[in-house]
């Protein structure tokens, strides 16, 4: 009886050691992606800072370059970062990754507002910014391919940023640029303000003028 008692004991305290250490592993894997995210959010304060700065004072001495630079260097961050968070989620066993998709989101929307700007205050500057519209709570295949197809024409294209939002998430200001563009199927993208539904890398390169 005894024996059976130790092997028991033994079995429950590999099995509470195997959980320490999936919530570390765990845990360390989304304290990571929080700096990361942390680090892209004070990258945006930083740009609003800038803006600020220039609606106050007025000065337009290398406002669009500036700008320019920094869209570019946070749009490459956040949509790098998106397949991280993809990947950690996946992994976990039991951390959750709710409220970090959300702040990176808010992050990625404010981005696309900055864009929004730039195209407006710096019209000699041409940006083929993409709109991908994807799920998140359910598999879908045909979004993880778009995904890659459009990694494919970011590296092919230069000045080409990628804004990718999950459209079943419920996020207001989500839903009112899917609403905008009139994205009703997922997945989506929005080239050049025309909707299209899922999209071969030769089409999207059509489209933005980066046929090679």
């Amino acid at each position: 009886m005894r024996k059976y008692i130790k092997a028991l004991i033994l079995t429950l305290f590999i099995v509470i050691l195997g959980i320490f250490l999936i919530m570390q592993l765990d845990n360390m894997r989304l304290n990571s992606l929080n700096e990361k995210v942390d680090e892209i959010i004070l990258d945006m304060d930083s740009t609003r800072l800038f803006l600020l700065y220039n609606q106050i004072e007025g000065d337009e001495n290398n406002y669009c370059d500036i700008l320019d630079e920094r869209i570019e260097t946070q749009s490459a961050k956040t949509y790098g970062l998106v397949r991280e968070l993809e990947a950690g989620e996946k992994a976990s066993f039991l951390a959750s990754y709710e409220l970090l998709k959300r702040k990176y989101f808010y992050a990625n929307l404010e981005l696309y507002l900055y864009m929004q700007d730039f195209e407006k205050q710096c019209e000699e500057k041409k940006v083929n910014a993409i709109l991908f519209f994807y799920k998140d709570q359910t598999l879908c295949n045909q979004c993880l391919l778009q995904g890659t197809i459009l990694d494919k024409v970011r590296e092919k294209c230069p000045n080409t940023s990628i804004f990718a939002f999950p459209g079943d998430l419920e996020i207001d200001l989500i839903d009112l640029i899917m609403d905008k563009h009139s994205v009703t199927n997922i997945p989506s993208i929005v080239v050049n303000g025309k909707t299209r539904g899922f999209s071969t890398e030769e089409e999207i390169e059509k489209e933005i003028g980066c046929v090679i």
